[in-house]
């Protein structure tokens, strides 16, 4: 099938073996239907592209910490990226730094959030991506019930695809 964007699961092989060896994840499927988690020590993330074409990947984290994933296919038409203001309340970034921020920026700070939250996992309940502080570029942080959760990010582009990462001890 011919396609007027990159394969992500070509494109991304690189970073995903980055990540194996730097213990972020143990371990990296794609999928090319939607399958239901294996268990919780597994995040998933899917994306449709425009022509229809389905990818979904699946990472198993290492033992001593979870970590989430998210996949996103940028287009500028999205809902996300027309209406800055309920993007501002959203994700609780003030209206100067939101409509400063570039559409892709949005998507990256969106991935990351989403990847944080199913790092979360099992305490995410009732959780919204709001909740969530950026630290410094490369973290994020939480505080579910008098605990606080920092969460160490990673992310590529390899447009129009980003795929976002994000770990936390356990």
């Amino acid at each position: 099938m011919s396609r007027d964007y990159p394969n992500p699961i070509e494109e991304f092989s690189s970073f995903f073996s980055m990540c194996l060896s730097e213990s972020w994840v143990h371990s990296v499927t794609w999928a090319p239907k939607k399958r239901p988690s294996l268990d919780p020590k597994f995040s998933k993330s899917h994306k449709e592209a425009p022509d229809d074409a389905f990818f979904q990947v699946e990472v198993e984290s290492p033992d001593d910490v979870r970590t989430g994933i998210d996949l996103e296919f940028y287009d500028a038409s999205r809902p996300l990226f027309k209406n800055k203001d309920w993007l501002e309340r959203r994700l609780k970034i003030p209206e100067a730094t939101i409509k400063a921020l570039s559409s892709e920026k949005l998507l990256e700070e969106w991935c990351y959030r989403e990847a944080a939250f199913k790092a979360l996992y099992p305490f995410n309940e009732g959780i919204v991506l709001s909740d969530f502080i950026r630290e410094s570029e490369h973290q994020l942080s939480i505080e579910v019930k008098g605990q606080s959760y920092i969460f160490d990010l990673k992310g590529e582009w390899k447009a129009p695809w980003f795929v976002a990462l994000a770990r936390r001890s356990i």
